[in-house]
């Protein structure tokens, strides 16, 4: 995790989304399994699943064939990555 965001706690899910979004967007070729997550964002496993399940319900995030998490391939070449976020 950036050494900013292990400053912030967060308490909400919508926190724990805009966290991961930051990662994501930090490293767009992130590749995470949901205990992976977890770990970054030092969660317990059912916020992990919520923030995970807000993700990929938003349109952020995607599962890929093996599982794991990966950006949204809409978000994949995007002006806003480029920009920095």
């Amino acid at each position: 995790m950036s050494w900013f965001l292990r400053e912030l706690r967060f308490h909400t899910v919508e926190d724990g989304v805009e966290l991961l979004r930051a990662e994501y967007f930090d490293s767009p070729h992130l590749t995470l399994s949901a205990l992976e997550v977890g770990r970054l964002l030092e969660l317990d496993r059912e916020t992990t699943v919520s923030v995970l399940d807000a993700s990929v319900q938003s349109g952020f995030l995607e599962r890929s064939a093996d599982g794991e998490f990966v950006l949204a391939s809409c978000y994949e070449g995007s002006p806003e990555l480029a920009a920095g976020g």
